[in-house]
């Protein structure tokens, strides 16, 4: 059975609560490594969520994103899916 990428299941949960989302995937070729989910609203940034297997979530929101690249994410949610669609449904509505 194929493994489910977290952050494309991720991606559809937000985007089942906030339809005007768009998303952006950059997913690692590493399966140790980072991925991305760029979730863009009316053309613009407006947060990217990180999964890293074995840490979890964490979540950057604007005017981060371009000015602290590489300075890890704003928040932190571990595997707690639920509270990071929570938080990031709450933020972007």
């Amino acid at each position: 059975m194929a493994k489910t990428n977290p952050l494309k299941d991720l991606a559809e949960r937000i985007t089942q609560r906030l339809p005007n989302v768009t998303c952006e995937f950059d997913l690692s070729e590493n399966e140790r490594g980072s991925s991305f989910l760029d979730l863009i609203v009316n053309q613009k940034a407006a947060a990217v969520i990180e999964f890293k297997p074995g840490k979890g979530y964490g979540v950057s929101f604007p005017p981060n994103l371009e000015h602290d690249y590489g300075m890890g994410p704003s928040e932190v949610f571990g595997d707690n899916v639920h509270s990071l669609v929570e938080r990031v449904t709450a933020l972007l509505k």
